[in-house]
């Protein structure tokens, strides 16, 4: 189960397929578990001097270029037929949510940095949002801002925040979880999936300032996993 420490806490919930808390990591990744992939000049680094989410250690991703991830491709993450897979993170923001549109993490192919039908979650308009390079398709927290010109899910910065995400492809379904909340303007029954055979968590920059995000508590499983 990648780095994660023994007992109850963020990875201690029945039926994880994987989770790492980081405990473990000492100053570098798991190399069975994690790789890094850049597109640029970005660093991933274990850092144990910012407040974690659990513990005393997190993923920092600075990015600067393109694409700045720390990926898992763990096999026991992952199963050969199409199943619905639950994925929950918990993210840090160094400054507030961006007017341009950006990636936090990704579900997709494991063999290409992108592929058509992944899923990609981040941020537009300062506010929590799918989208997927096919057809340029997207959908925003508020589906509804055009019009209305209201925030939809926020992410405050420097504040540990809990993501969940569902992934069914048979099922053509994508659901998006904030602090526990559900997102109902990113649960789509009418969404194409890749198959999944890697998540890619740290900064894909399309638009804005470089930036700093924390990850911590990844885990993945056949169940929704919750915030506990």
């Amino acid at each position: 189960s990648g780095g994660a420490s023994a007992g109850a806490g963020p990875c201690g919930a029945a039926g994880l397929r994987f989770c790492d808390d980081f405990e473990e990591s000492g100053d570098t990744l798991d190399s069975a578990a994690w790789t890094i992939e850049l597109n640029g000049m970005g660093i991933v680094s274990v850092d144990a001097a910012t407040p974690a989410h659990s513990g005393t250690r997190s993923v920092r991703v600075e990015s600067d270029g393109y694409q700045t991830f720390f990926t898992l491709k763990a096999a026991a993450a992952f199963t050969a037929a199409p199943e619905k897979t639950y994925l929950r993170l918990y993210l840090r923001l160094s400054e507030p949510m961006t007017g341009g549109h950006n990636t936090y993490f990704k579900a997709g192919a494991a063999g290409s940095m992108s592929s058509e039908h992944e899923t990609r979650v981040g941020v537009m308009v300062g506010m929590l949002m799918i989208n997927q390079p096919a057809g340029d398709r997207g959908f925003l927290s508020n589906q509804n801002y055009w019009n209305d010109q209201l925030p939809g899910a926020v992410i405050e910065p420097q504040t540990w925040s809990c993501v969940e995400a569902a992934f069914d492809a048979a099922a053509s379904e994508v659901q998006v979880w904030l602090d526990g909340a559900d997102v109902p303007d990113l649960h789509r029954t009418d969404w194409q999936q890749d198959p999944i055979g890697a998540f890619r968590f740290g900064y894909e920059q399309y638009a804005g300032p470089q930036t700093v995000i924390w990850y911590d508590d990844v885990a993945v499983g056949a169940a929704r996993i919750g915030c506990g």
